[in-house]
């Protein structure tokens, strides 16, 4: 799901479904709560992560301490052998993990926000201030936020001494808001209405795949960072997610990922349709050695056949891929343009816009992650296009989307937006040739320069999540 609401007409055709004894013992208790907590801080940090204030709802909250101290078991940094042919900004490492922090940092204290009405829950709040203008005004978070935030925390913890709290919290925010059609599954949107933080009424009830994907890939995070026995058993809770998604987000006609738990397999319309920034076949690969279920494998068959059909199809000079994609007898197509929209916007659900904006970073973390070569013609041709439409300058990027035959879209206007340019920082390290390795320094410099202040929640989080990989710090947990 993007910032942008799942279209009503959508909806309405289903149930919808963030110096004495005494003095000395507590002299030895501080430091030993000192000591636990510089366990999970990395000592190169000059600057540690904020502590989490509400200042949404100005109100302190009794937050649930369930092992919070617990020894992040991959800290943060990690600097991660990518695979071969893999490049990286030409900086030094130790600039590129501090701007992570610094990023973090500020991301953290923008957007997590702890729950008004209730203890030791926490989510991401993506609509301050009415920023995302479709959506109720009173909408705080969705499962596409919830997820990017509980793998920020996994992969920041050893940096941020809250990280363990804050994923637990948020762990426990996902648990209270199931999907009406799965209870392993979260709501899709959530609004603060009279006193109390509930799932959008009528329209936000429902799973979005790429939410489902993302908190259960951020559970198994932190499986591998904190264990099973610190509180919640993230492992066992991660598998029955990952089942969840692939009975309810998996159409079983075809194995391709669906837009979400609402949409059946049989309808006309939204059964063959798939959302290409799900496309994330890191993920896909660590569900099936997670559960061992081989039928993740032809989700991965038949989403690189889609990728590929959208590409090759239409868009073999640029790599662009639409925010939606249909299947049509054999193969998959863009969907085209209908009154009303085939799910968000009539003019943009085919186009590469605010969804498919997110392809070169989820596309590329595969590569550099596993090596797998089948998508590496596409990303080299996203990347020759790009630096050319841009002229060589990540400045020039344009933020309001393109037609698949690279044609700026106008309608939305002309501007800058994180949101398409920071992934294209990840998709330019799987170049390695010299125009391309000069392309990823300006990106890493421009990325990395927009003030958090000035940037939206989607903007802002993806750019985050970006630069993680580019700065080598995006470890599986396989």
């Amino acid at each position: 799901m993007s910032q942008f609401y799942q279209n009503s007409v959508c909806e309405k055709e289903y149930t919808y479904m963030k110096p004495k004894k005494s003095f000395i013992l507590m002299l030895c208790s501080a430091l030993l709560m000192q000591t636990l907590v510089f366990s999970v801080t990395t000592s190169a940090n000059p600057a540690s992560s904020p502590s989490v204030k509400d200042s949404v709802y100005g109100q302190n909250v009794n937050e649930e301490n369930i092992d919070t101290f617990a020894v992040a078991q991959r800290g943060f940094p990690q600097h991660v052998t990518y695979s071969n042919g893999v490049i990286k900004p030409r900086v030094s490492q130790a600039n590129l993990d501090q701007e992570v922090r610094r990023l973090y940092n500020e991301w953290k204290a923008k957007y997590v926000k702890a729950h008004p009405y209730k203890s030791g829950r926490y989510f991401v709040h993506y609509n301050q201030n009415a920023e995302s203008t479709d959506d109720p005004i009173d909408a705080v978070t969705v499962s596409e936020a919830h997820g990017y935030g509980m793998i920020a925390t996994a992969y920041l913890a050893g940096h941020d001494a809250d990280a363990k709290k804050l994923f637990d919290g948020m762990y426990r925010f996902y648990r209270d808001h199931p999907s009406t059609n799965h209870p392993d599954l979260m709501a899709w949107q959530q609004v603060d209405r009279n006193g109390a933080i509930i799932t959008t009424p009528n329209s936000g009830g429902s799973s979005a795949t790429d939410g489902d994907m993302d908190i259960a890939y951020a559970l198994l995070l932190a499986e591998k960072q904190w264990g099973n026995n610190t509180g919640i058993n993230y492992g066992a809770q991660a598998k029955k997610m990952i089942n969840a998604i692939m009975l309810k987000d998996v159409n079983h006609t075809y194995y391709h990922l669906k837009l979400g738990d609402w949409a059946q397999d049989s309808h006309a319309k939204y059964g063959p349709g798939t959302r290409t920034s799900d496309f994330m076949f890191h993920h896909l690969k660590v569900f099936q050695t997670a559960t061992g279920d081989s039928r993740w494998n032809q989700v991965i068959t038949t989403t690189h056949a889609a990728r590929e059909n959208l590409y090759y199809g239409y868009a073999a000079q640029t790599g662009l891929l639409p925010d939606f994609g249909i299947r049509k007898g054999q193969y998959y197509e863009p969907v085209k343009p209908t009154i009303p929209p085939f799910l968000e916007n009539t003019d943009t659900d085919g186009i590469y816009y605010y969804n498919a904006a997110r392809i070169p970073w989820r596309i590329a973390t595969d590569v550099i992650l596993t090596g797998d070569t089948r998508s590496k013609f596409h990303l080299t041709t996203l990347n020759n296009w790009i630096r050319t439409e841009a002229n060589n300058n990540p400045a020039n990027i344009h933020g309001g989307g393109f037609y698949l035959d690279g044609t700026k879209y106008l309608k939305s206007g002309t501007y800058y937006d994180l949101t398409f340019t920071a992934p294209f920082a990840v998709s330019a390290m799987t170049d390695t040739n010299t125009a391309n390795k000069e392309w990823l320094d300006k990106l890493w410099s421009n990325v990395t320069a927009q003030p958090t202040n000035q940037a939206s929640y989607f903007g802002n989080t993806v750019r985050l999540l970006s630069v993680i990989v580019v700065s080598g710090n995006w470890w599986s947990p396989n």
